[in-house]
């Protein structure tokens, strides 16, 4: 498996890339806070605690169509983990952004019954939400969860920066889709239904 200290590296060569090519400049504001961010993610992130989380989480949704709620910043976090479900698990998922999805999906929550019965709703959220959507998400999620859903709430260190949270984040899905993936009996690496489309265009 991956370890904290070489995911941490993958991610501080992408960011020497990127100060090679001119688009970070090193001792900038950003490249600043991209290194204390860095530092940061290793400090308070634990690999082995990411890798449990994230196979709970799979335990907890499959066989279930998955919507996951980004609140914000955290809206293409849940794109991010919308789209390594359906590729790499191969199962159902959607995302879906707070506070907009209290107008339509919220009410759509309704039927069919045997769905929403068999459905997850994992609310991508973080201490730093605007106080309005952390309102939403705790309301939303106890109403979901009484009419039959399986809510849930990936949970980070307190301690991490937004960046850090956003890159431990995204370690998180990943990690839920390899596990899902396993659960699925499925190979993350097989795209037979995407090349079969690609043949017929």
């Amino acid at each position: 498996g991956i370890s904290s200290q070489l995911a941490i590296k993958a991610i501080g060569i992408a960011f020497g890339v990127l100060c090679k090519a001119e688009m970070l400049k090193p001792g900038s504001e950003a490249s600043t806070a991209v290194s204390a961010s860095l530092a940061n993610l290793a400090l308070f992130t634990k690999i082995a605690s990411l890798k449990s989380q994230g196979q709970s989480i799979a335990e907890q949704i499959k066989d279930k169509m998955v919507y996951i709620v980004g609140t914000g910043w955290s809206y293409p976090l849940a794109i991010r983990w919308k789209g390594q479900l359906n590729e790499n698990a191969k199962q159902i998922a959607f995302a879906e952004m707070m506070p907009e999805m209290c107008h339509n999906m919220y009410l759509g929550y309704d039927l069919p019954k045997n769905i929403r019965c068999n459905s997850a709703v994992i609310f991508l959220d973080a201490p730093d939400d605007h106080e309005q959507n952390r309102k939403r998400v705790l309301l939303v999620g106890q109403d979901l969860a009484k009419v039959g859903a399986t809510v849930l709430h990936p949970e980070l260190d307190a301690k991490l920066t937004p960046l850090a949270r956003l890159i431990a984040m995204i370690m998180l899905g990943d990690y839920v889709s390899y596990y899902l993936a396993l659960l699925n009996e499925k190979d993350p690496a097989e795209m037979k239904r995407i090349e079969d489309l690609k043949k017929q265009l």
